[in-house]
Formats: C-alpha cells, sequence, structure tokens
C-alpha cells in the first residue's frame, strides 16, 4: 500500500477515531502535517464559500486564494513524500529525530513553491538526508534550492560524475578517502561546454555557494609517492606518482556541495577518461594502461603516448 493510500485512509478515520491519529502522527513523525489531509481540507473550504452568502467578487478571490493555497500544500506534500520514500529504513521522523523544528518550518514554507518534479526530488532527498543525519545540512542550503534551477542542478551533476576512484597498490600505504573528484577545466574548455558545462554555469554555481572555482593553479590533493590504481567510467588504470600531492583540476566543492552530492546520482561521461588521462600525464603522472593508447595531440607525438 502507497504512502498517499495510507495517509488518505487514515485521514478518513480522524474525526472519529483518535488512536488512527496517534498511528498516523507516529508513522510520519514531524511530515505528518504535510501529508494526506490537504486536498480535503481545501474541498470542504472551497464547498462552504460556493454555499456562503458572500458576493461573486469575493468567492471568487476567496477560491482562487484556495487553488493557490492547494497547489503549494501539493507541492510541499510531494517532497515530504519524496523525503519520507528515500530515507533510510528506520529513520526516525519524530520530534525525538533532532531535526530543528524552526529549520524544518523555514525548509517546508520554501518548498511550497517548488512545483518541477526534477527540483522536488532533489529537495526530497535533502529532507531525508537531514532526517537520517539530523543538523547536517548547512544553513545555506534552503536558499541554494530556492535559487538554483534545473539547468544549474544538470550542470552540478556533470561535475560531481567527474569523480574517480583511488587505491594505493603498496600495502603499507593508506589513503583517507578512495575517491577524489577531478575537473580538469583548463584546457577543455570545448569539450566542457560540449557536455553541457560552460563556464558561464560553472560561475553561477560559485555564486551560489555550492563550489569554488580556481581558473589558474588549481587544486591539490594529499598522495603519496607510489603506484596507484585509479577507476575512470569503470576502466581502471594504473598511475605512477613521484609528487607528494596529486592535482585535481579547478573545482572544488564547498559544504554545500558536498551535502548536495550525497544525493547526487552520477553519470557516466565519454569524453571523461580520455580528458583525465591527458590532464594527469600534462601535470607529471606517469600513466600506465593496458587499454588505452592516447596521444596527446593526435598527430604521433609519441612523447605523450600512454602505454
Amino acid at each position: 500500500m502507497g504512502l498517499k493510500t495510507k495517509a488518505a485512509e487514515a485521514a478518513l478515520e480522524l474525526a472519529t477515531n483518535e488512536n488512527v491519529l496517534d498511528k498516523t502522527v507516529g508513522l510520519f513523525g514531524m511530515l505528518f502535517p504535510y501529508l494526506g489531509t490537504t486536498k480535503k481540507t481545501v474541498d470542504t473550504y472551497m464547498s462552504e464559500i460556493q454555499n456562503s452568502d458572500l458576493s461573486p467578487d469575493v468567492k471568487a478571490r476567496l477560491m482562487l486564494s484556495a487553488k493557490s493555497d492547494l497547489k503549494r500544500w501539493k507541492n510541499q506534500e510531494s517532497i515530504a513524500d519524496i523525503a519520507f520514500k528515500c530515507a533510510k529504513e528506520g529513520t526516525d521522523f519524530s520530534e525525538n529525530s533532532g531535526v530543528n523544528e524552526d529549520w524544518l518550518d523555514r525548509y517546508m514554507d520554501s518548498a511550497k513553491f517548488v512545483s518541477s518534479e526534477d527540483m522536488q526530488l532533489i529537495w526530497g532527498k535533502i529532507l531525508a538526508n537531514e532526517f537520517e543525519a539530523p543538523g547536517s545540512t548547512p544553513l545555506n542550503m534552503i536558499r541554494i534550492l530556492s535559487e538554483i534551477t534545473s539547468d544549474l542542478a544538470n550542470a552540478f551533476r556533470i561535475i560531481c560524475s567527474m569523480t574517480v576512484k583511488i587505491k594505493p597498490l603498496d600495502p603499507n600505504e593508506e589513503i583517507e578517502n578512495d575517491q577524489a573528484m577531478i575537473v580538469p577545466y583548463n584546457g577543455n574548455k570545448n569539450i566542457f561546454d560540449k557536455i553541457g558545462l560552460s563556464f558561464g554555469a560553472i560561475s553561477e554555481l560559485e555564486a551560489l555557494g555550492l563550489i569554488k572555482f580556481d581558473g589558474i593553479v588549481g587544486y591539490v590533493i594529499d598522495c603519496h609517492e607510489g603506484l596507484y590504481e585509479i577507476c575512470i567510467n569503470k576502466n581502471i588504470d594504473k598511475f605512477q606518482s613521484n609528487a607528494p600531492q596529486l592535482n585535481v583540476g579547478n573545482v572544488m566543492l564547498t559544504k554545500a556541495g558536498e551535502t548536495l552530492q550525497k544525493i547526487t546520482e552520477p553519470i557516466e561521461i565519454e569524453e571523461y577518461y580520455l580528458m583525465l588521462a591527458k590532464y594527469l600525464m600534462n601535470k607529471g603522472v606517469v600513466y600506465i594502461s593496458e587499454k588505452l593508447l592516447f596521444n596527446e595531440n593526435n598527430n604521433n607525438n609519441s612523447e605523450n603516448t600512454i602505454l
């Protein structure tokens, strides 16, 4: 039985069965006010307006307002529904969950203006993540989600998809995080434009507060000298690092960006494999690959061949 069916059946019994109310509140917890009862409430209100002695003009205004309220409540309901379904099993939605009530009020107040299904999915997943880990959502996330467009969300998804897994092959070496986001924008503007990640989109994502962009020097992460295994788009290769740091491109995520990355599904970028191999090699990494024969200039320049 679906979530909406449960809520609707519970709503029909609320007036006569207080036990049902207790069970429903227990099931949905702090999400209960946003689920299941809005349509019935508005229908009743609109019926009362129609049967009232008010003038036609006043009736029209009140009914228009009621329809607008219904649309906003349905937006909230959709987002709360997504959060409930996407949360990990056993997630506590009650007042004891640790989620700040004022934060939830502000979040859902902004959520009522979100009607795009794609954006509702993002709002719902972020809400689920907050109930799973109360207090983990950055304070500026409500503003960011309110301002981000579907196109910018897609651009951010492309950035998040430029993630590789790196593992040292020396058993005595350890790495804190085996995942690294490497966004080699410099020298690849045409490719980035082609895949839907323009400089304008990058600038807007930085202005929103999701990323940091350094188009000159770029960013690095600590990386011991030695042999590493790297997985790019399910392709596994090896590289030799001869420096204590590894260049990771021109983009870093902010705390808000890291939070949004957690609920972002990556996509495979066909051009990324060769582009990243070229970038790493130009940064001094000695690439070792049994699968790939790559030439930087595509003109038989053997100095830049990956073997």
